[in-house]
């Protein structure tokens, strides 16, 4: 792997600053799918790769609800 000329850390063509960090909340806290829906609602401040997943314990995939590129907030809603 060739480093010449990086310069990590630093800004470059591929790489921009955001000024706002994403934004996660989801309600209720704890999570308890068998009481009742859980609404996960985010934020992107600038045109990002959005992915949402439901995960069991083990780490294997239940359900994609959101893998789209997009800007702004949107809501999903989860009832397990």
């Amino acid at each position: 792997m060739a480093l010449a000329g990086a310069t990590p850390g630093e800004l470059n063509s591929h790489s921009q600053k955001i000024a706002e960090k994403p934004k996660l909340t989801i309600t209720p806290t704890p999570f308890n799918s068998q009481l009742s829906e859980t609404t996960i609602r985010y934020e992107a401040p600038t045109e990002a790769s959005i992915t949402v997943q439901i995960l069991n314990s083990a780490g294997k995939l239940v359900r994609l609800l959101v893998n789209r590129q997009e800007a702004g907030g949107k809501q999903v809603e989860w009832s397990g």
